[in-house]
């Protein structure tokens, strides 16, 4: 077992985001899948620790611009919940 230091685990955590264009691939794979099998939209988090504050309006803005209905259901302790339809 290694040590591991206070700030080490900081460091981890903060390196722990992950980008738009990540959320993005990931959701466009969810729609992928789910329309194959005749669904109309998806519901879809973006987690407290790996978003940061107003990536939820980037990745809403994006959907939109794409042509998808994309909105803010709601916002809690573990995040922005985003339904994406079409």
């Amino acid at each position: 077992m290694t040590s591991i230091t206070p700030e080490q685990a900081r460091a981890h955590t903060d390196a722990a985001t992950r980008s738009t264009a990540e959320f993005i691939r990931d959701f466009d794979d969810c729609i992928d899948a789910n329309s194959k099998r005749g669904e109309r939209r998806i519901v879809v988090a973006l987690a407290r620790g790996l978003a940061r504050e107003g990536q939820h309006d980037e990745v809403i803005r994006h959907y939109q611009q794409r042509g998808f209905d994309a909105e803010l259901l709601s916002v809690n302790g573990q995040g922005w919940n985003l339904q994406i339809s079409w």
